[in-house]
């Protein structure tokens, strides 16, 4: 070591020098988490006999975890009570065949507690549908607002031009008001020519045979790619229909991980005794040294003595996600805001908003700050 007037200089070798970088270290992989964004969706034509299917239909709904469940012809009529066909667990939504004649009508089973609600405004004596607008869940991506679902029965006898200009004339008043809302439609088309909900653009993703070697059950979404292939079930009862299924893919989720880092204390009273001990050091020794990389070397190690001693590495973590100018002084407001909102200490909690807020502030404006001070610099320099 070097001893001066005031004050004893380390000498370190260069090899057990403490590296002055920020060092990040991967504490655990992240974490992936498969939520579903969407509903699950189920179509089966039941060729009526409904009345006596609603255990079996009841054990299937369960066993596939469906959200919307859409049966077409379930041959009911206005003299059958709701009640007496109701499932448990879910809100049906019926629309029997006009006049009470026997055959066709659409029912459509929703999950309880879920945001979704009828548009009797867009249904028509004239044609089989039943429209839903299924609001957007917890778990929906942001870029679908809500989900239409048009649950459809087109008899083979029926207008098919009719039908089309009727679907799409539903699909642009709903649109209009929820121009993010994703579109299912589903139920038996039968040999709907379908060129022009193909071009509206809808994709129709059931490409198995639903009713001997003809797809007459089918899907047309705009939400193809959130969604797998659909699944061909069999048939419900002595159904001649294949039922359908359409489960929303499983996207992974990455919520990012947490890092460790070592950084240099920045205390206050640490930094302004660093400044005293440089100013204190006995830097003669310097001068009687023979050459500049002896001087540098000397210099370079006094000098990170003292960072070491007064100045101590401190561990910290920070996570992939967090915005640049995000410090452990943030964090520490975030999380007493949290505990005064769990305990409910509402005047601490509003006390601590406040804070996280103004922080968030500054901190964001200093960053930034920084950065167009960097810009300027280096086109200064050029």
């Amino acid at each position: 070591m070097i001893v001066g007037r005031h004050h004893t200089v380390l000498r370190v070798p260069v090899a057990e020098v403490r590296q002055r970088v920020l060092t990040l270290v991967k504490t655990q992989p992240p974490v992936l988490s498969y939520p579903q964004y969407f509903p699950t969706f189920f179509t089966a034509n039941l060729r009526g006999g409904f009345v006596h299917k609603t255990d079996e239909i009841s054990a299937v709904l369960r066993e596939n975890d469906v959200d919307v469940a859409c049966f077409i012809e379930p041959w009911l009529k206005h003299s059958v009570p709701s009640e007496v066909v109701n499932i448990p667990g879910y809100a049906m939504h019926r629309r029997d065949w006009k006049d009470g004649q026997r055959g066709g009508g659409v029912a459509v089973f929703v999950r309880q507690n879920v945001p979704c609600v009828r548009l009797p405004l867009l249904e028509s004596a004239n044609f089989e549908v039943v429209w839903l607008l299924y609001g957007q869940g917890p778990r929906m991506p942001r870029v679908v607002s809500h989900v239409v679902v048009g649950a459809v029965y087109h008899p083979p006898s029926a207008n098919a031009m009719a039908m089309i200009s009727y679907l799409l004339e539903c699909l642009d008043t709903v649109t209009r008001d929820h121009s993010h809302a994703g579109v299912v439609l589903i139920g038996d088309f039968n040999q709907l020519h379908d060129a022009a909900l193909l071009a509206y653009p809808l994709r129709q993703v059931v490409k198995s045979a639903t009713r001997g070697s003809a797809v007459l059950d089918k899907i047309y979404t705009s939400l193809k790619d959130w969604y797998g292939v659909p699944s061909v079930m069999p048939n419900i009862g002595r159904s001649d229909h294949n039922a359908v299924v359409m489960t929303p893919k499983p996207r992974p989720t990455d919520r990012g991980e947490d890092v460790m880092g070592t950084v240099c204390s920045q205390d206050s009273n640490g930094r302004a005794l660093l400044g005293k001990a440089i100013i204190d050091t006995d830097w003669t020794p310097l001068y009687r040294m023979d050459t500049c990389n002896d001087m540098t070397e000397s210099f370079y190690r006094t000098v990170m003595g003292l960072v070491d001693y007064h100045l101590l590495l401190m561990t910290f973590k920070r996570h992939t996600k967090d915005k640049p100018w995000v410090t452990d002084q943030f964090h520490r407001l975030i999380r007493c805001r949290q505990h005064a909102l769990m305990s409910g200490q509402n005047v601490r909690y509003r006390a601590y908003r406040n804070r996280v807020q103004r922080m968030s502030r500054i901190l964001r404006r200093k960053y930034y700050a920084r950065k167009l001070e960097g810009l300027r610099a280096k086109l200064l320099a050029i």
